[in-house]
């Protein structure tokens, strides 16, 4: 972003990292490596100590609720204001006590399926290092909604709330995830802080691409992923070969690789890796992020009207 003729840092897409738990060891040790661990010395496993530049703990956020009345204002009219939310983006100013009475039966429920007894971790990220079991598979045949109702939390406050961390993480409400899912995103994370920076996430690509040198192709679309055929009596191919559209020749480039890892959504692997339609594919549902950075000028005339400008904003519908 170009501020006054200068460059401003800004993210560009995923703009910071959740802490890692301890099982997740292998981000853990690229996180060190990257910088954003500080050396431990006789620290037991999972005790890293994190760059405090890039530790941000949760933020209060500031939500315009456009129905609740503004404090001082004239006549019995809601002219809306801006809230400030300690709890992420619940409005705990506006729930009602029984609101908050199907808020705390939400929250004992999912403490009580993450704590069921058994071995591994119930709930982690990566998915991988969850436990599946028969009770994670009654979960994952219930939709997130009717887990929601059978547990007798109908507020349609604390639908918004569980629906945003669903469209937040998976891109669909709560008719179409699972229950599992749900309590996924809510007890799946150790903690609440998290890595962040201006750039973002640009810290960590910068790292990523400073290891593979000159090897980087920027301006290159791939549009063509083949394996190759398996060599004479073996039953798996030895690589593939990938083809892309190179912007700065304006020519078609073909490589080939022992191994390609497809970093990409996977609904668009179908159009890009041949062979690749399996039939789960069409089973789900994919909802696009835009990450807009609004540069001002100058603060805003009436700062009561308006959020900090550090604080995210977001409209409660």
């Amino acid at each position: 972003m170009i501020i006054n003729g200068q460059a401003v840092a800004h993210p560009w897409a995923a703009h910071y990292v959740p802490l890692p738990s301890v099982e997740n060891v292998l981000l853990r040790e690229l996180l060190a490596e990257a910088g954003a661990a500080l050396p431990r010395v006789g620290a037991a496993a999972g005790g890293d100590v994190w760059e405090p530049l890039l530790l941000c703990p949760m933020p209060v956020e500031r939500l315009f609720a456009p129905h609740a009345p503004t404090p001082g204002a004239a006549g019995s009219r809601p002219s809306g204001r801006w809230l400030e939310c300690p709890d992420g983006l619940l409005p705990t100013h506006l729930l009602t006590d029984d609101d908050r009475a199907q808020l705390r039966a939400l929250r004992a429920a999912v403490a009580a399926e993450a704590s069921r007894m058994g071995g591994g971790r119930r709930f982690a990220v990566p998915v991988a290092h969850s436990r599946v079991d028969a009770r994670a598979r009654t979960l994952d045949a219930q939709s997130a909604a009717q887990w929601l109702n059978s547990l007798g939390v109908t507020s349609a406050q604390v639908h918004w709330w569980a629906e945003y961390g669903l469209r937040d993480d998976y891109g669909v409400d709560l008719e179409s995830a699972s229950a599992w899912a749900l309590v996924h995103y809510f007890a799946s994370r150790d903690s609440d802080e998290r890595l962040e920076a201006a750039e973002g996430n640009g810290w960590l690509v910068r790292y990523l691409a400073s290891k593979l040198g000159g090897r980087v192709r920027a301006g290159a679309l791939v549009f063509d992923v083949a394996a190759d055929p398996p060599a004479e009596g073996r039953s798996r191919p030895e690589g593939a070969t990938v083809r892309y559209w190179d912007a700065e020749s304006e020519q078609t480039v073909a490589l080939h690789a022992r191994r390609v890892v497809y970093a990409a959504p996977r609904f668009t692997a179908k159009h890009t890796v041949r062979g690749y339609a399996p039939e789960w594919l069409g089973n789900f549902t994919y909802s696009p992020w835009v990450v807009a950075n609004v540069a001002l000028r100058r603060p805003p005339a009436h700062a009561e009207a308006s959020p900090p400008l550090a604080a995210a904003a977001r409209l409660l519908r």
